[in-house]
């Protein structure tokens, strides 16, 4: 341990060999070409002594190419880089890393600097003491220390050479050797070194560095599944800083898994859009600041020869040490770093990104009349990354159906369990064919299924992790906020979908599907089997015992999921050839309905509207333009759907409603009807009455949103010849107590009497 030697033990001379430059960073040139986000940064150095910079007003730096050569320019350059990066102050150990004392050196070295072009890397706290690693690999001991992780994004090697130690230093340490009391000079000693420093870094490593811990001590299992998350976030953004692929999660928070924070100013990473910003601050040079010593030597060894002896005479012979590698803060075995995809490559994780994105897993999906498609646009925003669990299962089936509905599923992949189809707002009448299969859990399918797969690993989401995309729930909202919502709300589901998936298998399959002519019975066949113990021979010889059970089923192709050909001689080698996670495809889908991911409240108003109940749709007051007059024409704002609606009114006069007169409505079609006035022979009507009416219906047209909150109990009574008329008229559970309710009333004559009523609860 690096640090703790040099702590322990002052060092006359610490000379450490530069790390190989080339690791796992080949043809990194052409990929940071590829860059989509990063833009034509200017490199903090444009060679290896002529360098510029420009200081902003808020103190942050963005080093520049300064192609000047005047000595003034690059001594200012100098003055500002040592200051900004304290390479002419004294460092001394805390810990496991490095704090700066204060100034020692002048200003007047030079700096030497070596642009280094190369992937993110990671350092990983492994115990060196045999006796850790023992414990941590034992059974009785399932619970993993605090891990430490680092990691470097490297810009510059830095040599600072030439430099004078200042005047300042010197006096003070002459002034103390003055003492001639040995133990107070040691004691001095110790003062001083403790507020300049016991070393000078002479070669360093700039760029930006993060400190990643385990955020709580837990099994090792969850640690390893918490490990393979954070592995997916840091190759996610930077595979999205580079290729410029989404990171759909990036704003999911992280912090609840480890503890990320800058080395330099403890600034906490709580999801991957900080760290994207963060990380590209760096990758453009906007900032920069020591992340590792190269070589270090003692503030001691750079004092006059007569003083260093002087030094050694007090404090005894000084020890000579030579650390062969790399101190890295925080770091405390031996610091070999990885290259970022390198130390992610394994993680299935990393892939989840593409195949969202490739697959459209965060799309909704859309009914047609023989299969299913995306939605047009994104659906679904999610909330956490999925549960993964690894498969390694394959099977081939020959099977028949037992109606058109299964024949559509299986055809399709999805499975739909526990969901009424028929229920699914606006679904039905999205569908123009009534007759489509995924309703007919009757009618014989004549269809025989012929399916070889592989599944590899499968995705699970929790359905209260799943939220409804910006431009979904805004469409939602428009369309609730209208006056003809399930027009509106239909075509928003025909845009967006009717399903999403909630749980995903992915691998690979190939289908053959064939009409059978054969009434009979059909025996189905299915064989499960290991990639890695079958031969393709087996495969073959089923397929042809297959070819003679089944008439017409001709094995010799099949189809991909892409729908492409594929020869059956070719489907072994295909399905041993799986390794290559992003050629991965949908197997199967487990759906949900979309809608149910919104929130409750649209949820709600969403099955109201989609009913079969009535609903006040329409409300209106039509003007008595004549005294005495016996009815009224009414025409409708908006046109309903169809002549299929009720009717209640009464007259007002004077803001009062007048309990003698009753109003019947006649002629009725979906612009208007004709409202009767029923009044004794002594009663007077004036011009200044009102009729008020209301229009009882489905909400599947025309529907008011300002009457949409409103909840009413609907219903019709035969009515006996029999006088007098007695009518009970029940009371609907979900108003509880019928507080502050209102009764309507109305009565029409035809072959059978009747009483229509309902009641309004505000």
């Amino acid at each position: 341990m690096a640090l703790k030697i040099l702590k322990n033990v002052n060092v006359k001379d610490v000379i450490s060999p530069e790390l190989d430059e080339d690791i796992d960073h080949k043809n990194v040139d052409d990929y940071i070409l590829k860059s989509r986000r990063i833009r034509s940064a200017p490199s903090f150095y444009g060679g290896s002594t002529a360098v510029g910079t420009s200081i902003n007003n808020d103190n942050s730096s963005n080093i520049l190419t300064f192609s000047q050569d005047s000595q003034d320019s690059q001594d200012h350059v100098n003055k500002f880089l040592l200051q900004q990066w304290n390479l002419h102050k004294g460092w001394k150990v805390n810990g496991n890393t490095f704090i700066h004392g204060e100034e020692i050196l002048t200003e007047n070295g030079s700096i030497i600097s070596q642009e280094v072009k190369q992937y993110a890397q990671i350092y990983t706290n492994i115990p060196n003491n045999p006796f850790e690693i023992l414990k941590n690999e034992s059974v009785s001991a399932q619970n993993l220390e605090e891990i430490d992780i680092c990691l470097h994004i490297r810009l510059l090697n830095i040599e600072y050479k030439n430099f004078e130690i200042s005047d300042e230093f010197s006096r003070a340490i002459q002034e103390m050797l003055k003492n001639r009391d040995e133990k107070s000079i040691r004691k001095a000693l110790q003062k001083i070194f403790e507020k300049y420093g016991d070393y000078i870094p002479t070669k360093v490593v700039i760029g930006g560095a993060l400190r990643i811990k385990s955020a709580y001590p837990k099994d090792r299992m969850l640690f390893m599944q918490d490990l393979e998350i954070l592995k997916a976030n840091l190759y996610w953004v930077n595979d999205q800083i580079f290729s410029g692929i989404s990171n759909i999660f990036e704003k999911i928070p992280f912090d609840n898994i480890f503890t990320i924070e800058d080395m330099d100013n403890n600034q906490r990473i709580t999801s991957g859009h900080e760290l994207i910003d963060w990380m590209e601050e760096f990758y453009e040079h906007k900032k920069g600041y020591i992340i590792a010593f190269k070589e270090s030597i003692p503030v001691y060894t750079l004092l006059k020869n007569e003083i260093q002896q002087e030094i050694i005479k007090v404090c005894g012979r000084l020890q000579n040490i030579n650390i062969e590698h790399m101190i890295v803060p925080y770091i405390t075995n031996s610091p070999i770093p990885e290259n970022l995809n390198f130390w992610t490559k394994n993680t299935p994780l990393i892939y989840l990104c593409h195949w969202i994105s490739n697959l459209y897993l965060h799309y909704g999906l859309i009914i047609q009349q023989n299969n299913i498609r995306h939605g047009l646009e994104v659906a679904i925003d999610f909330l956490e990354i999925p549960e993964i669990c690894l498969l390694d299962k394959s099977y081939m089936y020959l099977r028949q159906p037992l109606n058109k509905k299964e024949a559509f599923i299986q055809a399709n992949r999805i499975k739909i369990e526990n969901i009424n189809v028929a229920e699914i707002p606006f679904l039905t009448a999205s569908l123009t064919n009534s007759d489509h299969p995924i309703f007919d859990g009757q009618q014989k399918s004549n269809e025989v299924h012929c399916f070889i797969t592989s599944e590899k690993i499968k995705l699970t989401f929790s359905m209260n992790k799943l939220k409804p995309s910006k431009k979904f729930l805004n469409a939602v909202d428009e369309a609730l906020n209208s006056n003809y919502p399930f027009r509106n709300l239909k075509n928003v589901f025909d845009k967006f979908g009717y399903f999403c998936p909630c749980s995903i298998i992915l691998g690979r399959t190939f289908s053959k599907i064939y009409e059978s002519d054969n009434d009979g019975p059909f025996e189905n066949d299915e064989y499960i089997f290991s990639t890695d113990e079958v031969e393709p021979e087996m495969i073959e010889g089923k397929l042809e015992t297959w070819n003679k059970i089944a008439k017409k089923l001709d094995t010799s192709f099949f189809l991909d999921f892409n729908g492409d050909i594929v020869r059956s001689n070719e489907i072994y080698s295909r399905l041993k050839n799986l390794e290559e996670k992003q050629h991965w495809k949908t197997v199967t889908q487990d759906l949900i309905p979309l809608y149910k991911i919104l929130p409750k409240d649209k949820q709600n108003k969403i099955e109201s509207i989609v009913s079969d109940s009535y609903h006040i749709v329409m409300t209106g007051i039509t003007k008595i333009t004549q005294k005495n007059q016996t009815y009224v024409n009414i025409q409708f704002e908006n046109p309903l759907q169809d002549n299929n609606y009720e009717m209640f009114g009464c007259l007002i006069i004077n803001d009062k409603n007048v309990s003698d007169v009753m109003i019947r409505f006649s002629l009725a079609n979906q612009y208007g009807c004709r409202a009767i006035i029923h009044k004794l022979d002594n009663k007077s009507i004036p011009i200044n009455a009102q009729v008020f009416w209301i229009v009882l219906t489905k909400g599947h047209g025309y529907f008011s949103q300002h009457s949409r909150d409103i909840k009413i109990a609907y219903g019709k009574k035969i009515l006996s010849s029999q006088l007098p008329i007695d009518v009970e008229i029940p009371s609907p559970t979900w108003l509880g107590l019928w507080l502050n309710s209102c009764y309507f009333f109305d009565f029409f004559q035809s072959e059978i009497s009747c009483l229509l009523y309902f009641a309004v609860y505000n």
